[in-house]
């Protein structure tokens, strides 16, 4: 779990959504812009939408797990010249093969789908931002 300081407050999430720099690899969609100059950390949200479950658990459980991954992720991914807010949701047309998943109960291979597809999508927002930069 991040620290309060490290998550999106809902006045950031209107910010970022309304500011519509988008990036979309795979399951993921990113949201970001650069972080404040005074703030030296990133600021992630993630949101999961009603169409994978209506049950709150299932929703939390994903979302633990894409936190936990991306946890893992930060100390190796390489954008860190910069600092971002990110807002990280799920693509709702590519949604699909997660459910399939979901459907299944099996715990492992929804850990390392989601993981997976975390891994992918950060990596290609780094280099789309190191391009851009």
């Amino acid at each position: 779990m991040f620290k309060t300081r490290e998550r999106l407050q809902w006045k950031d999430v209107r910010f970022l959504t309304k500011k519509r720099q988008v990036f979309s690899q795979g399951l993921l969609t990113i949201f970001y812009v650069e972080q404040y100059p005074n703030r030296k950390f990133h600021q992630f949200s993630f949101h999961i939408p009603l169409l994978v479950s209506k049950r709150a658990v299932v929703r939390h459980k994903v979302k633990r797990i894409l936190i936990n991954s991306l946890e893992k992720q930060i100390s190796t991914l390489n954008f860190w010249w910069k600092y971002y807010k990110c807002y990280i949701t799920l693509h709702k047309m590519r949604l699909q093969q997660l459910l399939e998943i979901l459907a299944k109960k099996n715990s492992n291979q929804l850990i390392s789908y989601l993981e997976n597809e975390n891994t992918k999508a950060f990596t290609s927002f780094c280099q789309f931002l190191w391009k851009k930069h």
